[in-house]
């Protein structure tokens, strides 16, 4: 198949499951081509994005000048540089006299002017509307998916959405989410009939502990997401006061990978605990160097909460299963999709959302009890490798795009 794979901008660490479903599907011999609508962070870039060449398959939207002879500018160098021109495309843009003189749907168009997709996978909704509008205006025929991960359906904006995503959920031939939490958000603005539950996934053969480094005698405990709110980074830091300066762990350590702006939140909490030798603040990490660190510690931490004000929730948390094929055992909040990637009491524990005595007294149990925290990492494996490894996923995903053409073809 010759896929398009819309995300909003590339390259980012921070969305390693897009990564790996493109890597997956080129690994089958699909022709990939990513689009992106802005350039992302080039200063850290995972291995895998260099070693798949993926940003020579990656195509960057120009936005249409306002004045209208740069426009025509743009649509000339477009169709001057292209590899090949999809024709079809070509006499349905200008199929109009008015697109003679004004170039917006060219531009709007550029993606499928210079190439001919069989299907096109858009991850979050709000990077769908440019195709939802060629697909009303009958310009492409191209069947498109949508995945929402979360942050394009927020609880206190779905009425809004029902007029914003209309047109999007029209044309669309499924919607992917990644839990039952985000179902329960999505079914909202769309027909249940056309969602299909489909985690994000990882590579299980890269996530898996390297028992060769050498660990500390402390007990490390790891926090890995974005210093946001909604994951609770500030939770985890009271959790780790709780330990230290209440239970009196002195051979604690709370390590720390993400950026956001609720950093310097973070470091104030830090400072009014007196936790600052306890607190490893590492930053944005590649994954390779998020794989050292997890080889590194003991148990996994995501107190996600709901966000105040949006109510938004981490919908799957896929560093939760990251951690589990690491051997790590997790401990997570039962806020939002969270829950539903681990089996509680088995690899890990879900704990209230806020209840930071609750997580502490989960962290103090794994590790007084270091043979039953073993076992846990072991079934954590097993309950990754067999549930959420991308060769099972990727198949799913597959077939989801295989019997949209087949529908189509019949």
């Amino acid at each position: 198949m010759k896929i398009a794979v819309v995300v909003s901008k590339f390259p980012t660490v921070s969305e390693t499951f897009v990564i790996n479903q493109i890597i997956y599907l080129i690994d089958k011999g699909h022709d990939v081509t990513i689009l992106a609508y802005r350039k992302g962070d080039f200063s850290k870039i995972h291995q895998a994005v260099t070693d798949y060449g993926l940003l020579a398959k990656c195509l960057y939207f120009e936005k249409a000048s306002p004045k209208r002879l740069n426009r025509l500018r743009q649509v000339f160098k477009l169709l001057w540089n292209a590899k090949k021109i999809n024709w079809l495309v070509f006499f349905k843009v200008f199929r109009n006299p008015k697109a003679w003189l004004n170039f917006k749907e060219a531009i709007y168009a550029q993606w499928f002017l210079i190439n001919d997709f069989d299907l096109v996978h858009i991850h979050w909704a709000h990077n769908a509307k440019g195709v939802a509008l060629l697909k009303e205006k009958k310009i492409i025929k191209t069947p498109y998916f949508v995945t929402f991960h979360g942050s394009d359906i927020q609880p206190n904006l779905l009425n809004t959405y029902k007029d914003d995503y209309k047109q999007v959920m029209k044309h669309l031939s499924s919607v992917i989410v990644n839990t039952e939490y985000t179902k329960s958000l999505v079914k909202n603005i769309v027909s249940e009939d056309k969602i299909l539950t489909l985690p994000v996934s990882l590579d299980t053969l890269k996530f898996k502990k390297d028992e060769n480094l050498k660990k500390s005698n402390d007990f490390k405990i790891l926090f890995c997401g974005r210093l946001i709110k909604l994951k609770g980074p500030d939770m985890a830091v009271t959790i780790l006061n709780d330990l230290v300066n209440n239970k009196k762990y002195q051979n604690f350590k709370l390590i720390m990978i993400g950026e956001g702006d609720f950093r310097q939140d973070v470091i104030a909490l830090i400072q009014r605990y007196e936790l600052n030798n306890y607190v490893e603040l590492l930053g944005e990490m590649t994954q390779e160097e998020i794989l050292e660190q997890m080889s590194l510690c003991d148990a996994f931490l995501l107190p996600g909460i709901h966000e105040p004000i949006t109510h938004r929730a981490e919908t799957q948390g896929l560093v939760i299963q990251e951690a589990q094929s690491m051997g790590l055992p997790v401990v997570v909040s039962d806020a939002g999709g969270m829950k539903y990637g681990l089996v509680d009491g088995e690899t890990g524990f879900v704990v209230r959302e806020n209840d930071i005595k609750g997580f502490s007294d989960k962290i103090e149990y794994l590790y007084r009890n270091s043979t039953i925290r073993e076992e846990m990492g072991i079934r954590a494996r097993k309950f990754v490798v067999e549930n959420y490894d991308i060769k099972i996923l990727g198949e799913k995903l597959e077939k989801i795009f295989y019997d949209a053409l087949n529908r189509r073809v019949n």
